[in-house]
C-alpha cells in the first residue's frame, strides 16, 4: 500500500503540466503530412506497422521475420530501413511493404541524407555489440563501407545525427552519454542515462533520458541544461516511457508507454516486464522548448508498440531558433529590482525588498517584516558543538543551528512568487563533504524539502522542489562551483520559473542544469543550517551573512551585493593560530549542565606548561587556556588529567569577542598569565 501511495504521489509530481499537453490529431499536431513507423510485439512475432496522416490509419508494413529492431524512415519518408535479429540482416522495404531488399549484415544505427549530394547513408555496426566499431555504406549502391567510430565502445539504440553529419548522440557506452565529433573522433560526456537524442537540424540541442524514465534533460551548445517532461501525455498516467527519438523535425518526438510493470507497482526496469497495453504517442514541444504542449496517441489496443520513429513532410527543413540553441531561449524576461534604487546604499544589505530572512552574524538584529507586516527577528539554536566564531558568524563543525519563527514566512512569500534568492558568505572546512551536507535548508527530513544548498565532494550543489524536480528538490540536483577548503566565498543562487542563476563573488557563472517550473508543491518545511533536520548529513564550515529574498536578482544587483559585503569584511584582521605541545599543571572543575542554566554553553580555563612550540610565537612557559567544556548542554570531553601531555590549537582570548557572553568558569588564581581559547572542541 505505501509504494503504490508513493508512486502516484510521484506521477502527480512529475506529470504537473497533464490537463495542458492534451491529445489531438496528428495532422492537427504536425500541420503536415505525417508518416509514424513502429514495431508491434505479439511475442511469437512482431510486425513493422505504419500510420499515415492522410488517411487516419495504420497498416501492416512487413511481417515475414520474427523479430526487428528499430525501423527508421528513409529522408523522403517514402522507405524504411530495419534490423532482424533472425538473421542479422539489415533491410529496406517501401513503406506499402513492396520491394524489400537487403542491404548489408549488422545493426542498424542511422540513415543520413548528404546535403550536398542527396546521397542516401546507412550508418551501422556489425555486431549488436557496443565493442564493435561503426560504419555507414550507401543504401542504395553498391559501395566500400567507410569506418566512421572506433574511438570509444558505443551503443547505439538512439544514435542520432545532425542534418551535417558532422555531430551524432550516443552512449560512449552506457550510461555515459554525449555528442560526438565525427571529425575530429572526440566526444563530449553530457550526462548520464540513456536514449541519447540530437537534433535534426544543426542546433546540436542534445537530450539524455533521466533515471525515472519520465523526462529529457536537454543541453544546448553553451551547457545550459533543462528538464522536459515527456510523460504528461494523457493515457500515460505517470507510468514510465521508452524510446524517446527526434523525428526529422525538431519539433517533433515520439515515444511508447506507459510502462507499468506488474500490479502496476513501481521499481524495476519495466520495459521488458510491462502490460500489453503499450502505445505509440507522438509529441510537439512547445515554442521555447521546455514543455511536450501536445500529443498524438497513435495506437490503442493490448498489443505492446515501440521503437517508433516520425517522418514529416518537409521536417528537415525546420530550425530551432538560434536563441533555444544557445540557451537565451529558456530565459524568461523576468522583472528585476530598479537598479537605482539600491546604487544609493553603502551597507549590506542594500534593500530589504523582497528580504523574507536574514541572519548576518549572532550580533546583528536580523530582523525583517514578514507577510502580516510584523517585526520577525531571527533567533538560532545551536545544537551539536556549534559556536560562533571570532566574526560572530557560525562556526558548524560537529554541529547546526535551528532557526525558530522564521518557516511560515519563508514558505508563504516565497510561495506567492513563485521566485527565491538565497544568499550567504561561507566557508568550508573540508573538500570533501558528501550526503550532500547541507549548509542552508528549508527541509523536513532527508527527503523532502523545498530547498537545500549543500556540497557534494568539493562542489556546491542546489536542491530546489518544483511540481518537476520531485518532494526532495534533486531532479535534478544542480552543482553550482567548486569550493575550496578555508578559503570564503559570496554565493548567490536566484530562481524564477524556468530560469536558474549563480553567482560567485559577484561574478556569473554557467551551471549545466535547469529547473523548471513554481513553488506550487512547496510545503511547510524547517529552516536549518548546517545539517538536516534528522540528522546524519552535518556540513563542516562557517556560515554567515545568510539573506533570503521572495524576488529575482539581476547580474547587477548581484555584483552590488558582493561589492557591499566586501566592504563590510575588508577590515577583518586575521587571527594568529598557535601551535604547542604542552602539559596540562592546573583545571577548573567543569559545573553540571543543570547547574549553568539558562547558559547551554560553558567554557573552563586550565593552566598548562609549554614544552615546545610547532608554530606561532608565546611570550612566556605557563598559560591559560579556555576549553569548551558544555555545549548543548552536554559536557563535552577535555584534558582533565594533571600531568598529561597534549598538543593544542590556540588562539588570543582576547581576540575572541564573542565569547565576552559565554560562560565561563575559572577556579585558577594566577591572573598575570596569558589567556588563550582552545581552538578544537
Amino acid at each position: 500500500m505505501k509504494y503504490t501511495k508513493l508512486f502516484i504521489t510521484l506521477s502527480i509530481i512529475i506529470l504537473f503540466q497533464t490537463a495542458y499537453a492534451q491529445i489531438i490529431d496528428l495532422q492537427k499536431l504536425t500541420d503536415s503530412h505525417t508518416r509514424v513507423v513502429w514495431i508491434r510485439d505479439f511475442k511469437d512475432k512482431q510486425k513493422l506497422i505504419g500510420f499515415d496522416s492522410k488517411n487516419n490509419a495504420e497498416h501492416i508494413i512487413f511481417d515475414k521475420f520474427d523479430t526487428y529492431k528499430k525501423p527508421l524512415f528513409t529522408p523522403d519518408g517514402k522507405r524504411i530501413v530495419f534490423s532482424s535479429e533472425t538473421d542479422k540482416y539489415i533491410y529496406v522495404v517501401d513503406w506499402n511493404g513492396d520491394n524489400l531488399r537487403k542491404v548489408i549484415k549488422g545493426n542498424i544505427a542511422e540513415v543520413w541524407q548528404d546535403p550536398d549530394n542527396n546521397t542516401v547513408w546507412l550508418y551501422y555496426q556489425t555486431e549488436d555489440n557496443p565493442k564493435s566499431p561503426l560504419y555507414r555504406t550507401k543504401l542504395d549502391e553498391k559501395s566500400k563501407s567507410e569506418l566512421i567510430w572506433n574511438s570509444t565502445k558505443l551503443q547505439i539504440d538512439n544514435f542520432q545525427l545532425s542534418r551535417d553529419g558532422k555531430f551524432a548522440s550516443g552512449l560512449f557506452p552506457w550510461p555515459k552519454g554525449g555528442i560526438a565529433n565525427l571529425e575530429t573522433k572526440n566526444w563530449k560526456l553530457l550526462g548520464n542515462g540513456c536514449w541519447t537524442s540530437l537534433a535534426p537540424d544543426n542546433s546540436k540541442l542534445f537530450w539524455i533520458f533521466d533515471g525515472s524514465h519520465r523526462n529529457v534533460f536537454i543541453t544546448c551548445i553553451n551547457g545550459r541544461r533543462w528538464l522536459v517532461p515527456i510523460g504528461n501525455a494523457e493515457g500515460i498516467n505517470g507510468f514510465e516511457v521508452y524510446h524517446p527519438r527526434w523525428s526529422n523535425s525538431p519539433e517533433i518526438i515520439a515515444i511508447s508507454g506507459p510502462y507499468v510493470g506488474r500490479g502496476g507497482k513501481p521499481g524495476g526496469n519495466r520495459i521488458h516486464e510491462s502490460y500489453k497495453a503499450v502505445e505509440i504517442y507522438v509529441g510537439k514541444f512547445s515554442k521555447d522548448y521546455r514543455t511536450i504542449e501536445a500529443w498524438s496517441k497513435i495506437t490503442d489496443n493490448e498489443v505492446k508498440d515501440y521503437f517508433p520513429d516520425v517522418w514529416v513532410k518537409d521536417g528537415e527543413k525546420v530550425d530551432i531558433p538560434s536563441e533555444i540553441a544557445n540557451g537565451k531561449g529558456i530565459i524568461k524576461n523576468i522583472k528585476t529590482l530598479d537598479i537605482k534604487t539600491i546604487n544609493t546604499s553603502n551597507k549590506w544589505p542594500p534593500t530589504n525588498k523582497g528580504l523574507v530572512f536574514i541572519w548576518d552574524n549572532a550580533k546583528a538584529e536580523n530582523k525583517v517584516k514578514d507577510y502580516d507586516e510584523k517585526i520577525y527577528s531571527a533567533q538560532l539554536k545551536l545544537r551539536g558543538k556549534a559556536i560562533y566564531g571570532c566574526y560572530n558568524d557560525l562556526d558548524l563543525v560537529d554541529g547546526w543551528a535551528e532557526i525558530e519563527g522564521a518557516n511560515d514566512n519563508l514558505l508563504h512569500s516565497c510561495k506567492n512568487t513563485n521566485q527565491l534568492t538565497l544568499e550567504a558568505y561561507i566557508t568550508s572546512s573540508k573538500d570533501k563533504q558528501t550526503g550532500p551536507a547541507r549548509i542552508i535548508s528549508f527541509s523536513t527530513n532527508s527527503t523532502s524539502r523545498d530547498f537545500t544548498l549543500g556540497q557534494e565532494d568539493n562542489k556546491l550543489v542546489l536542491r530546489l522542489r518544483t511540481p518537476s524536480s520531485g518532494i526532495n528538490g534533486s531532479n535534478p540536483e544542480i552543482e553550482l562551483c567548486t569550493i575550496t577548503p578555508n578559503r570564503a566565498i559570496h554565493i548567490i543562487i536566484s530562481y524564477a520559473e524556468g530560469q536558474t542563476n549563480c553567482f560567485v563573488n559577484g561574478k556569473s557563472i554557467p551551471i549545466a542544469e535547469n529547473y523548471i517550473g513554481n513553488f506550487s508543491n512547496w510545503e511547510k518545511q524547517k529552516l536549518i543550517f548546517g545539517d538536516e533536520w534528522n540528522g546524519n548529513r552535518n556540513w563542516s564550515g562557517k556560515l554567515e551573512g545568510v539573506a533570503i529574498y521572495n524576488r529575482f536578482f539581476s547580474d547587477k544587483e548581484a555584483a552590488i551585493h558582493y561589492e557591499l559585503w566586501q566592504k563590510k569584511v575588508s577590515d577583518r584582521k586575521q587571527i594568529e593560530t598557535i601551535v604547542v605541545n604542552a602539559t596540562l599543571e592546573q583545571i577548573s572543575q567543569t559545573p553540571s549542565p543543570a547547574s549553568i542554566a539558562p547558559y547551554r554553553r560553558c567554557l573552563a580555563e586550565y593552566i598548562y606548561k609549554i614544552n615546545s612550540i610547532e608554530k606561532g610565537t608565546l611570550k612566556s612557559k605557563r598559560i591559560i587556556v579556555a576549553h569548551w567544556v558544555i555545549l548543548d548542554g552536554k559536557k563535552i570531553e577535555v584534558p582533565s588529567k594533571i600531568g598529561q601531555t597534549k598538543r593544542l590549537v590556540i588562539q588570543a582570548f582576547n581576540a575572541h569577542k564573542e565569547l565576552e557572553g559565554e560562560r565561563l568558569v575559572s577556579d585558577l588564581d594566577e591572573f598575570d598569565l596569558e589567556r588563550f581559547v582552545d581552538m578544537n572542541r
